[in-house]
């Protein structure tokens, strides 16, 4: 009797562990959700094939789904409101797989808006910026392979220039869109901070409403981990642009800033005339977030030589200019950003001339003395003549 009972004890045991252990397990997994996400992620067990009952996305709501057929079509439907811009991105999580993405307007998915056909295992998005409130439908075929990926729609988190934004991105939370009110007037820099151990890619442009055709598009798309993206422009319109930061590889938190970063040089101006062998202050000013420049400068609208790198933007620069540096009216400096070279700025043109020869001091004493002695013996030799004349009469 007892050792059926100690029989039955460690069995309720056990199982009482079990189902700890897989209640932690659901929270765990809630809570990583919670991380890694700025909504939720929804678990679905197979993606609908039927264009008559489509699965609903949820505004930044990831949906986790499986397709289970090869060469097969995969339908959503998303709500869209006029005035801003709307993401939808899909993500194959096994590395054979290549699922594609359309936008469709309408209920029976015949009118494509939008497309993204990428090859091999690699996030296909598209933007689209609507001019009604309404339905969308977006749609997944999957062109090779079956198996796991992540879905979401989301609208654009509008933004202020001057103001950074910290956001996670994941295999799960793969691409962030962000609005920004933009002026033609200003120029711009769109800076993305990357984790050291992932890959980001950062795209600026701007639809017209019920369109996903890009106009005044500009990316910044470097390969290397950890590499900062940047996006210097002058907008063509003054209107609401889109900014879509998309993960590569890797995870972690994307900064984001917007700034007018830009530079003027004051001196030297179109009047600077500048001796050889003589030391002048170089002065500039800055708007915007720019910490360290490079000077350099230019002869005749072409590179001739580096003055400074990597130096602090004080506002100034003391130039040695040297003895060798030819004489010519043509010169220019220019200063860069250190770490975003398409912010940049050129001087006016100036001269460069020979250096004057210096009389040493001691010179100007024998001068002085000898102009002293010439006088004093001109009145000698003056005196002496009319010495003489007295003299004669």
């Amino acid at each position: 009797m007892t050792y059926k009972l100690n029989k039955i004890l460690f069995i309720v045991f056990i199982v009482t562990c079990l189902i700890i252990y897989s209640i932690s397990l659901i929270k765990t997994r809630d809570k990583s959700a919670i991380s890694i996400n700025n909504g939720s992620i929804t678990l679905n067990t197979a993606a609908s094939t039927n264009p008559s009952s489509p699965d609903l996305l949820s505004d930044d709501s990831t949906v986790y789904d499986y397709y289970g057929s090869a060469l097969t079509n995969y339908y959503y439907k998303y709500y869209m409101y006029l005035g801003g811009y709307d993401l939808v991105w899909v993500y194959p999580t096994e590395t054979d797989d290549d699922f594609d993405l359309y936008l469709y307007s309408d209920s029976s998915y015949s009118t494509c808006v939008a497309s993204s056909q990428f090859d091999g295992q690699t996030m296909d998005w598209v933007v689209y910026r609507p001019s009604v409130n309404s339905y969308m439908y977006p749609e997944t075929y999957t062109y090779t392979g079956t198996g796991n990926a992540y879905i979401e729609a989301e609208s654009g988190e509008f933004i202020t220039v001057g103001i950074s934004y910290s956001r996670y991105l994941g295999s799960a939370e793969a691409g962030e869109l962000y609005e920004v009110s933009l002026s033609s007037s200003t120029t711009y820099t769109v800076k993305l901070e990357v984790p050291t151990d992932a890959n980001f890619d950062l795209y600026v442009f701007k639809l017209n409403s019920g369109s996903a055709t890009e106009y005044d598009g500009h990316s910044s798309t470097n390969s290397g981990l950890g590499t900062t993206e940047y996006v210097t422009f002058t907008p063509s319109y003054s209107d609401t642009y889109a900014i879509v930061v998309i993960r590569v590889s890797g995870s972690g938190n994307g900064i984001l800033g917007i700034n007018t970063d830009s530079i003027s040089i004051y001196t030297p101006s179109s009047s600077t005339s500048w001796q050889v062998g003589t030391v002048y202050d170089i002065l500039w000013g800055c708007t915007g977030s720019i910490s360290y420049v490079d000077i350099q400068l230019y002869k005749d609208d072409s590179y001739y030589s580096t003055i400074a790198s990597d130096v602090s933007n004080l506002g100034y620069y003391s130039w040695s200019i040297p003895s060798t540096l030819p004489s010519g009216s043509t010169y220019r400096i220019k200063i860069i950003d250190h770490d975003n070279s398409a912010t940049c700025a050129y001087s006016s043109y100036f001269s460069i001339t020979p250096k004057t020869p210096v009389i040493p001091g001691f010179f100007w004493g024998y001068i002085i003395l000898g102009l002293v002695l010439g006088i004093a013996m001109i009145f000698a030799l003056v005196r002496q003549r009319q010495d003489f004349r007295i003299l004669f009469y």
